[in-house]
């Protein structure tokens, strides 16, 4: 599903700054897979490859016959949408908003309107039990918010959900109730990519990779 070979990406303009690099890499949906590493390592710049936001220097990150790596700015932006789920460390949710308008956001960025996916919206919210429907997402707690961001990134239903340290503002029994979700998300037939500092977590993962001096590879 997702191959990546032979890849590097440069920190700077010049080349000069250290590089991120991944020599070979297969990963396959139902498959939930964390990356570690310490702060500044690269596990976003990773995240943000495999997403499209990035392309790389060298090498190729092809996932599902799409070659992400040698595809314009305006099909990679496509190909996120209709495949890609993003999960941020910080939810980037809008406080104004109650939950199902947050869930309903990408919609609203689609040529067409966001009421054929309503009932998607309140299908996935019922499914993550968040209760709080109503009051804007500012009243909520934050596992509930982290909820709401699972809800949304499942959306448009994409084969592949990268989620950049969805735990890190929870306290621990919401950490592994989310991680226990991503489980069940990858279960269902997806790929599901986590970064996470807390290595008490990797129970629950089936692969980790670890990105140490600029280097991916799995453990």
């Amino acid at each position: 599903m997702l191959m990546i070979d032979e890849m590097r990406h440069w920190f700077g303009a010049d080349r000069s700054g250290p590089a991120l690099s991944c020599e070979a890499l297969h990963l396959r949906a139902g498959e939930l897979v964390a990356i570690i590493g310490p702060s500044g390592s690269g596990k976003t710049t990773l995240l943000n490859l495999i997403a499209g936001l990035l392309t790389p220097d060298e090498g190729s990150i092809v996932v599902d016959d799409y070659p992400l790596s040698s595809m314009s700015e305006r099909l990679r932006e496509r190909w996120r949408r209709e495949h890609c789920g993003l999960i941020f460390q910080n939810f980037h949710l809008d406080p104004d908003l109650d939950a199902a308008r947050n869930v309903l956001l990408p919609a609203y960025f689609k040529a067409f309107s966001a009421r054929r996916w309503r009932n998607r919206a309140t299908a996935l919210l019922d499914q993550f039990e968040v209760g709080n429907r109503t009051s804007p997402v500012r009243s909520c707690s934050r596992g509930e918010q982290q909820r709401i961001a699972l809800a949304r990134a499942l959306l448009f239903d994409p084969p592949i959900i990268l989620a950049d340290e969805p735990t890190a503002s929870l306290d621990e029994d919401n950490a592994v109730r989310a991680m226990q979700h991503l489980k069940t998300i990858a279960q269902s037939g997806r790929l599901v990519l986590v970064s996470t500092h807390d290595l008490t977590l990797l129970s629950h993962v089936d692969r980790i990779l670890r990105i140490s001096h600029g280097e991916v590879f799995e453990l």
